[in-house]
């Protein structure tokens, strides 16, 4: 018979997606003061992005590529990271912002009211002005509506 290599069972704590991203999480220590700025990283092809939170992460780690390229270098070799993430590409980023369309109000609708209920019942000459320019008001959007 032939002899057939053991299953190896993928659980969520051995994934091989946790192990990159705890692997990117120790290059991230590379960063030093950026650290702050630092959202994420992911992984696509053979090129490593790093997402910041703010534009000044991009920049400041566009000014300081190399130096912090060559501590990544050694957080690879001494954590033997070759086995879970090879990349032969760093770049920066800033994370991707969604912005949601404001929806258009549309203040347009059908006046159901017509503009002719009693108001002579109200005594107070004051309370009378203001339920007469309602019924204006009424009537005005009526006409425009019907136009």
């Amino acid at each position: 018979m032939f002899k057939s290599e053991p299953i190896k069972e993928t659980s969520l704590f051995n994934h091989p997606k946790l192990h990159q991203a705890r692997a990117i999480n120790k290059l991230s220590e590379a960063l030093g003061d950026l650290k702050r700025f630092f959202a994420y990283g992911s992984l696509q092809g053979r090129v490593l992005f790093l997402y910041f939170s703010h534009p000044i992460g991009v920049s400041e780690f566009s000014l300081k590529k190399e130096q912090i390229l060559e501590r990544m270098r050694e957080i690879y070799k001494q954590n033997e990271l070759k086995k879970v993430i090879i990349f032969t590409d760093v770049k920066a980023k800033v994370v991707p912002v969604v912005v949601e369309k404001q929806k258009k109000e549309n203040n347009s609708y059908n006046e159901i009211a017509q503009g002719n209920f009693d108001i002579s019942h109200i005594k107070n000459k004051e309370i009378k002005r203001v339920f007469e320019r309602i019924k204006a008001n009424i009537k005005a959007n009526k006409e425009a509506q019907n136009d």
